[in-house]
């Protein structure tokens, strides 16, 4: 497969590179994949959980318990509550 970049993109990567987040440009495409895999888990989750945990979470979340809310960051967003809107 060939890829073509946008030279945006490439400067990115030659930035990200500099910053040490990735040590040769190929290793864009895992991270970014990586990054897919992580929000289609998050996207799972917040699909199957129960209202009940949803409430408790954001319930903990409004108390300022963050650390013992459950749920990805997604299962606050209003769409994700709302999924039939």
């Amino acid at each position: 497969m060939i890829i073509e970049l946008k030279p945006e993109h490439e400067r990115v990567i030659a930035q990200a590179i500099q910053a040490g987040l990735i040590q040769k440009p190929d290793e864009v495409l895992d991270f970014g994949l990586e990054t897919l895999r992580g929000r289609l888990k998050a996207r799972d989750q917040v699909r199957t959980a129960t209202l009940e945990a949803r409430v408790k979470a954001f319930e903990d979340l409004l108390a300022g318990s963050e650390s013992n809310a459950t749920l990805p960051e997604e299962a606050f967003q209003r769409e994700n509550w709302y999924p039939d809107r």
